[in-house]
């Protein structure tokens, strides 16, 4: 049995929840019982609808230690052989709990991070992003300020990098990439919240483009399940044949493939674009993103097109519409290659497995 704890609302997007349902689904797929907890219901049906059962705390999300007695039953009656944690309001109180309880009967704990910010108590620390090799020695160093150094049974079994993606199965072993000398369609995906209102913003800009600037070019917008933004997207989208809205996309590998370039923000879609091997444009919207678009920017595989923060969302969608449109144009002109950096990756899922010596199959 599997337990995760992760959660996903109009606040903090759908991140957390998603690759969590990457792993969990995995396991399921195994025969495995998946037992999800979340703070609240935004994503029961989500979770449900892949055949995993979802146990709703009713508690706040930011103050996660209230929800520790609740916990403590479950985890102690039921006994799972791992327990995913993946949340910024975790504490350290909370995790040793957890910890602890695991280890009364051999259980393990994972927990899955991307903004070090202490020395996490678990058992494995998983940071499956581009930039998690170069956190090794940060993540050392936090231990030893600790006083838990490398070879102590506190230190957790780190898990770095990017064979640690937890892509869905359908993402894995794609296809190399064609460009297409009439590339026109472009794929804007800004997170299941979108609290900045970054598509709604890059809508607006479009629809106020000179019609000879936007000529024949498709704007695919995803709207996310928790945008607010929703009802003004589709009036836009209305009056401008530039413009298609999608969603609840079921086939998000299909949508990919069909377009030439991708304006995304720099979560974990960005590692299903790279997968896809979509020439891509990302953009950040806080700190925790920051070190995943540097990375892909720097390992040449994605254009950086910077922080709303410092730019405002109008210039940043300006600036995003003008990069993703010169790289259509580029595409029209040449043959687009990309390393698919991602191609047979391992899964935490799987990795966890080798290291306890069962063999499951990869994601």
């Amino acid at each position: 049995m599997l337990f995760f704890r992760a959660d996903g609302n109009e606040k903090i997007g759908a991140g957390h929840i998603m690759r969590c349902l990457s792993i969990a689904r995995a396991a399921f797929d195994q025969g495995e019982k998946v037992v999800f907890y979340t703070a609240g219901n935004e994503f029961s049906k989500v979770i449900k609808e892949k055949g995993i059962e979802n146990i709703v705390l009713s508690s706040d999300f930011m103050k996660m230690e209230s929800e520790l007695v609740f916990l403590k039953k479950e985890i102690l009656s039921r006994k799972p052989e791992f327990i995913f944690v993946d949340s910024y309001y975790v504490t350290k109180m909370y995790l040793a709990s957890i910890l602890e309880w695991c280890h009364s009967y051999g259980g393990k704990l994972i927990y899955i991070d991307d903004v070090m910010a202490f020395a996490y108590p678990c058992d494995f620390l998983v940071n499956y992003n581009i930039f998690g090799p170069d956190m090794k020695e940060t993540y050392i160093k936090m231990y030893l300020e600790d006083g838990i150094k490398e070879g102590m049974d506190e230190f957790p079994k780190l898990m770095l990098g990017l064979e640690y993606v937890p892509l869905r199965k359908e993402f894995t072993n794609l296809p190399p990439r064609v460009a297409r000398p009439d590339a026109k369609d472009i794929l804007v995906s800004t997170g299941g919240a979108d609290t900045e209102h970054i598509a709604l913003e890059i809508a607006r800009a479009i629809i106020d483009m000179p019609k000879e600037t936007r000529g024949d070019l498709v704007f695919h917008i995803l709207v996310g399940t928790m945008n607010m933004d929703k009802a003004e997207i589709e009036n836009i989208a209305a009056a401008c044949k530039n413009i298609v809205v999608h969603y609840n996309v079921k086939d998000m590998v299909s949508l990919m493939q069909s377009c030439d370039a991708a304006i995304s923000a720099a979560g974990s879609t960005l590692y299903e674009l790279c997968a896809t091997q979509t020439p891509t444009i990302t953009y950040v919207v806080a700190d925790n993103q920051i070190l995943g678009a540097e990375g892909f920017e720097k390992a040449g595989l994605m254009e950086y097109g910077g922080d709303v923060r410092a730019l405002g969302k109008e210039a940043l969608a300006m600036c995003l519409i003008d990069k993703s449109i010169k790289l259509i144009s580029n595409m029209q002109n040449k043959k687009y290659e990309t390393i698919q950096i991602l191609n047979g990756a391992r899964s935490i899922m799987h990795g966890i497995e080798c290291i306890s010596e069962v063999e499951y199959d990869e994601l």
